[in-house]
């Protein structure tokens, strides 16, 4: 079983074990940017279900499942030199909000059959919860509906929170192919009673899964979606690791270079030494959960991804990170590896991709101030609210693109609804290893500093 050796993590025979690999994003919990649906995962399911029933929403989604992670992917995985999979999940998986504290024993069976694929390769998993009861942050990518972030105010959904990781840990406490327990991802706690939440919530939850296991690392991710350690507390429990996640330079950050000269290597190192810092004064592992080859809608990062990934790539492996490349398989452009243009699932979400980006219902933070609809509005109300500290444009652009989102996801829930079982089988089936394409562009490097 892996362990937390200083600033490092180290096998059972005390040998330094660097974590490398990739996320396994939109498969447990899913995306829409990078499946190409509108919306959210839960009304794409609640959606599915009253359209197309239960027998064929199931068949639905337990082909998904099996297709998108099968054997031959991890054995590439195994191959090209990864040793670790970070998995993220939804915690709708093991509990339903209308039965709370009721655990479904049937969430861990895609989740063991992944563990035990990566035994077999020489791969551990680090079990990442990305949607929590009550939500961390106010994003899509958490499954919240409402915008709100009720999981550091409220102590029913911290209850339901520790009792569902210790539900999980006891499950797990003897499996030596499980590195660890994310707790929580990208949590934005804003305001001294939210920080002081999201302490107890992770003093909490380390106390809940230790008193039925003792072994594994936990793990706890910084403030403001990863960005920012400095409202955390101290280390202060044994086998404790942390996260940060890097997707280009912080917003506080002044930049002094033009756009077309990209992203320097010198200012990336800054920016990693400085995520860094918590965990080299504590002497505690950092590990970077998530990374991409540009930050996503900042035309100053896009000048050669490749070299930007091999920098990001270089810096952390020669400060002794960890790392796991977000993300492994998606839609194209999304992903190291990724089902074909002309698949069938992507001739299905074709057609909703075009009104996605019409409506800016992913709500990409870059593209809200060209959105057709908002621009219209804007100036009915800009000047009224310039002195208040409420982003009130921000809340209107989020709440337009959620209003859109919920109407597609309707749409394209009735459209998948229609098809027969043998469609839905083909659909799902674009995600197989061997229906893919590897994007080479970026496996380039990767494979590089994996080995």
């Amino acid at each position: 079983m892996l362990k937390v050796s200083g600033t490092l993590f180290a096998d059972g025979s005390g040998k330094v074990f660097p974590l490398h690999g990739f996320a396994l994003g939109t498969w447990m919990m899913l995306e829409n940017v990078m499946l190409g649906f509108p919306g959210l995962e839960q009304h794409f399911r609640q959606d599915l279900l009253e359209y197309a029933g239960k027998e064929k929403s199931d068949f639905f989604w337990e082909n998904f499942l099996n297709d998108f992670v099968q054997e031959a992917d991890i054995r590439f995985l195994g191959e090209i030199g990864c040793n670790v999979i970070r998995l993220p999940f939804n915690y709708r998986y093991f509990e339903s909000d209308t039965k709370p504290f009721v655990y479904n024993i049937n969430g861990f069976h895609h989740m063991d059959r992944l563990i035990g694929y990566c035994k077999k390769y020489g791969i551990r998993v680090i079990l990442d919860m990305h949607s929590l009861p009550g939500f961390q942050n106010k994003g899509w990518h958490s499954d919240n509906p409402t915008g709100e972030i009720r999981l550091f105010l409220e102590p029913h959904y911290q209850e339901r929170t520790r009792k569902l990781w210790q539900f999980i840990a006891e499950h797990y406490k003897n499996e030596d192919a499980v590195a660890g327990y994310e707790l929580l991802n990208e949590p934005d706690a804003v305001g001294k009673e939210a920080i002081k939440g999201l302490n107890q919530v992770y003093r909490d939850t380390v106390k809940a899964i230790r008193e039925v296991d003792k072994e594994h690392i936990i793990f706890l991710e910084g403030n403001t979606y990863g960005r920012t350690f400095a409202e955390l507390d101290e280390p202060f429990a044994d086998q404790l690791a942390y996260s940060c996640h890097y997707y280009g330079a912080d917003p506080s950050v002044q930049l002094h270079y033009p756009v077309e000269s990209g992203m320097n290597k010198s200012l990336i190192a800054a920016q990693i030494y400085n995520l860094a810092s918590f965990a080299q004064k504590h002497k505690v592992p950092l590990w970077v959960g998530e990374f991409a080859s540009n930050t996503i809608g900042d035309l100053r990062y896009l000048t050669n991804e490749n070299q930007f990934l091999s920098d990001q790539l270089e810096i952390f492996n020669s400060m002794g990170l960890s790392w796991t490349f977000w993300s492994y398989k998606t839609i194209p452009n999304w992903g190291t590896v990724t089902c074909t243009s002309d698949s069938p699932w992507m001739q299905m979400a074709a057609p909703f991709l075009t009104q996605k980006k019409k409506y800016n219902c992913d709500f990409d933070g870059s593209l809200y101030k060209i959105s057709e609809l908002g621009g219209i509005l804007k100036p009915l109300y800009y000047d009224d609210f310039r002195e208040s500290d409420i982003p009130v444009d921000a809340i209107i652009q989020r709440d337009l693109a959620s209003a859109f989102s919920r109407g597609l996801i309707n749409v394209f829930a009735k459209e998948l609804a229609k098809l027969p079982f043998d469609d839905l089988k083909q659909l799902t089936g674009s995600f197989r290893f061997e229906n893919c394409v590897q994007y080479e562009n970026w496996l380039t490097p990767i494979r590089k500093h994996l080995k």
